[in-house]
């Protein structure tokens, strides 16, 4: 769902998309764009929709997802993707896609 401005946010969708694996603040994301955070959170989540930590979350639960049909186990996957701990990453992803990552899997082998 991107609208508005996107140019102004480019720099920072690519360092998101290189980095997602990554904790890192927010304002590394501004500065890519060379404006203030509060001004990038603005901007960012008027024009996709999210926030640019959700933004970023998804990103690795996308990758999650593609992994997971690759028959990585789950320890391997969180680690992939960022996130070391497998129960919070389990958590996490019920939160998003309303199914465990074993729910999605075997949802997957039959689709």
């Amino acid at each position: 769902a991107i609208k508005g401005d996107f140019t102004l946010l480019e720099p920072a969708l690519n360092f998101i998309a290189e980095h997602y694996k990554e904790n890192l603040a927010v304002s590394l994301y501004a500065e890519q764009c060379k404006i203030s955070e509060s001004h990038f959170r603005k901007k960012f989540t008027e024009c996709m929709g999210i926030s640019p930590i959700d933004y970023r979350n998804e990103l690795r639960y996308r990758e999650a997802k593609r992994l997971y049909q690759k028959n990585y186990t789950l320890q391997e996957i969180a680690e992939k993707v960022g996130i070391p701990d497998q129960n919070y990453f389990v958590k996490v992803f019920r939160s998003v896609y309303h199914m465990t990552p074993t729910e999605y899997r075997n949802l997957s082998l039959f689709s």
